[in-house]
């Protein structure tokens, strides 16, 4: 049963990993496509909620704005930007076939999300590494293990 489990959890692990990655892929695509469809409105900010945890604070805004074929959208964004207030005016970037997943973030920010994505895929693939790791040196160290004590 031990040897079991040293060789499905890491295999679950990478799963996980995976999937998340690309996830997170995909956000970036999103962001880029948004930027790069020449496609703005301006947008009205909601609200905005505060989260606040040992890593810092994140702040979820919410906007609303009305693409150019007249459809009024909603999205929440993550932001660490205080900016931003209730009310305010933002331009936000969109995409014709995907209009819901607009961006506040301007393009310049582009060099910063990219940043990011590279070092959580970096973080990503270090725990790829820890999962393959215990799959070829903790599953057979267990399996001798269990082998001897019987």
């Amino acid at each position: 049963m031990a040897v079991l489990v040293f060789q499905v959890w890491p295999v679950l692990l990478i799963v996980g990993v995976v999937f998340a990655a690309v996830k997170e892929v995909g956000k970036f695509r999103d962001l880029c496509r948004a930027w790069d469809s020449g496609l703005t409105a301006e947008a009205r900010c909601l609200g905005v909620a505060h989260t606040y945890s040992r890593d810092g604070s994140t702040h979820t805004h919410a906007y609303e704005f009305t693409t150019r074929a007249g459809q009024t959208l909603q999205f929440t964004e993550k932001s660490v930007s205080l900016s931003i207030r209730e009310g305010d005016v933002v331009a936000v970037y969109y995409t014709v076939d995907s209009p819901e997943k607009a961006t506040a973030r301007p393009p310049t920010h582009r060099k910063k999300a990219h940043a990011d994505t590279v070092s959580t895929l970096i973080v990503f693939a270090i725990g790829i590494c820890v999962a393959v790791a215990m799959l070829i040196y903790l599953g057979p160290m267990v399996a001798e293990h269990l082998a001897q004590s019987r």
